[in-house]
């Protein structure tokens, strides 16, 4: 992964957005808190929440913006604090969140934050207790019910459920209220000769429209913004006032189905198969669906229900390593099967795409090239594997972080010193050069002679400031090269600098080069000819 692929925020500019919603998720729906102190070290904290861009860091995420600069996407306008369970939602599906409504939530987010300063914050228990309290009081005195419940702030109670639960048995509502919102969750209990009934009206009569359309057409769930609310049931008629300001009603299909994705070679040999939510609507279908605890993720949407197969409509593969973050590299869990999942996608040059539901396939995309789409996730996981060799044999815990980066050279030197511990390389074939002294001379000359000689010399490096994940580690590597009855042909004698170079080489099918890695110095007995301890 090259540098500056993504436009990331700073340090400074995340921790600005977390603490300006006091380390609370920004979705109105969810508030919740994203730090804890952690349990074994007395100076740290868990922080299980991220910075979330709203228009996406690099083309081709979530609600990429082509028009901004680079500054603009990395700078606070463009991000909002989210839990990482929302901050998932929301690139999961980015039709459902718009630019606009991540730009409210942030706004509300922060607003709730002021008009709650130097306010107390209350446990559970104590939420309840106050909530009975106030409902208590309430039946005592005559008041209306839906007041005491706006009164009630930071209140989650089962005595206010209970309440609604009188006005109408029809229904179950939960209702708890965190930084200055009330939030209520309402379900149907019973069935009923009277069914529940609501009445909105939209702010936007055409924008309602159009959104409809689409969950009629294509099964789309979506936000839109209401200003009136009438329904047939006390309870629901206690707690939304008939004028709504600045109200947001959510609508979502009831036609979801599980499907199955499944990508196959020309052979139809399966490489990746997950199961997901498929959903429908009159005119197209669409289908998201998850593997390794929602590691690896594959979308695709709108496909015409008259269209049985399409080579130009490719499936949307990413992979969460939001859900990585924070794990020490050594043990990321499904890591090994991933990645060869990953290389076995990338290096098909063909491959077939199927959605299957209810046992039969209902959509197929053949002869698909997906290569150039996962190169430079492949490139990453071969970074973070090579980062992983490297901390195993160290015994390093270094955490993993889906934010870092990292230039192409800095790739490279860590693939090698990786190799350099863990491959043996064995070769029968091989070619290289050395500088000798005189001293040595008459031992390379002993060399040529005998017909099953065997050549060995010791390399030391000093490994500075390695960089795995912005983590710099320092350690001392030992390479051992072995050549077993090599060929030595003198290409250069310099009697000014007092140096014999040679070529070295296979000299018959015996021939044999061996090279290892250690993290300790290797040993070697009297009888073994050592030409040189080298360093570099």
């Amino acid at each position: 992964m090259a540098k500056n692929k993504r436009d990331d925020f700073t340090a400074s500019t995340v921790k600005v957005l977390r603490d300006r919603v006091n380390n609370l998720c920004s979705n109105p729906d969810c508030g919740n808190l994203t730090i804890e102190p952690k349990k074994i070290d007395n100076n740290k904290t868990n922080i299980t929440g991220t910075a979330a861009h709203i228009s996406a860091a690099a083309v081709g995420g979530p609600r990429y913006d082509m028009s901004m600069s680079s500054e603009e996407r990395k700078s606070i306008n463009n991000g909002i604090w989210l839990c990482n369970h929302c901050a998932r939602k929301i690139d999961i599906e980015p039709e459902a969140y718009s630019v606009d409504l991540l730009k409210e939530w942030k706004k509300e987010a922060e607003l709730k934050v002021l008009a709650n300063s130097n306010k107390k914050f209350y446990i559970e228990i104590e939420f309840e207790k106050e909530a009975q309290s106030r409902v208590l009081q309430s039946h005592m005195s005559n008041q209306v019910f839906g007041s005491v419940a706006n009164q009630t702030l930071n209140v989650i109670t089962k005595g206010i459920q209970k309440e609604l639960k009188t006005l109408d048995p029809r229904l179950n509502i939960s209702c708890d209220h965190i930084n200055g919102t009330t939030h209520y969750r309402i379900d149907a209990v019973s069935e009923s000769d009277e069914p529940v009934k609501v009445k909105i009206t939209p702010t936007d009569a055409n924008e309602f429209s159009e959104k409809y359309g689409r969950l009629v057409e294509h099964g789309e769930f979506f936000h839109s913004s209401i200003e009136n609310f009438i329904s047939n049931s006390d309870a629901i008629n206690s707690i939304f006032p008939k004028d709504v300001k600045d109200g947001i009603v959510t609508i979502k299909p009831t036609n979801l189905r599980k499907g199955i994705i499944e990508i196959t070679d020309s052979d139809d040999n399966v490489i990746l198969d997950l199961e997901g939510d498929f959903i429908f609507g009159r005119k197209s279908f669409s289908i998201c669906a998850y593997k390794f605890d929602n590691l690896i993720e594959i979308s695709i949407k709108n496909i015409p229900l008259n269209l049985s197969s399409d080579t130009n409509n490719i499936a949307n593969i990413s992979l969460g390593l939001e859900n990585w973050q924070g794990i020490d590299i050594r043990f990321l869990p499904y890591f090994d099967k991933i990645k060869k999942i990953y290389e076995k996608l990338e290096n098909r040059t063909s491959l077939d795409f199927k959605i299957l539901v209810d046992g039969l396939e209902i959509y197929k995309a053949i002869n698909l090239d997906m290569s150039k789409k996962l190169a430079w996730i492949n490139n990453f996981l071969n970074y973070t594997n090579s980062c992983a060799t490297i901390a195993k044999k160290n015994n390093l815990s270094i955490t993993f972080n889906n934010e870092c980066s990292f230039s192409s050279e800095e790739h490279r030197q860590i693939y090698e010193i990786s190799e350099l511990l863990c491959s043996k390389i064995e070769l029968n074939k091989f070619k290289g050069s050395m500088t000798v002294n005189p001293s040595s001379i008459e031992l390379v000359n002993s060399l040529v002679k005998d017909t099953e000689s065997e050549l060995i010399m010791f390399q030391d490096l000093d490994i500075q400031s390695l960089n795995i994940f912005n983590n710099m580690v320092d350690f001392k590597l030992y390479i051992k090269h072995t050549f077993r009855n090599p060929q030595f042909i003198l290409l250069k004698k310099d009697l000014t600098e007092n140096s014999y170079k040679f070529e070295i080489k296979e000299k018959t099918v015996n021939s044999l080069y061996l090279r290892e890695g250690s993290l300790t110095p290797f040993e070697y007995s009297q009888d073994q000819v050592v030409l040189e301890k080298i360093k570099k």
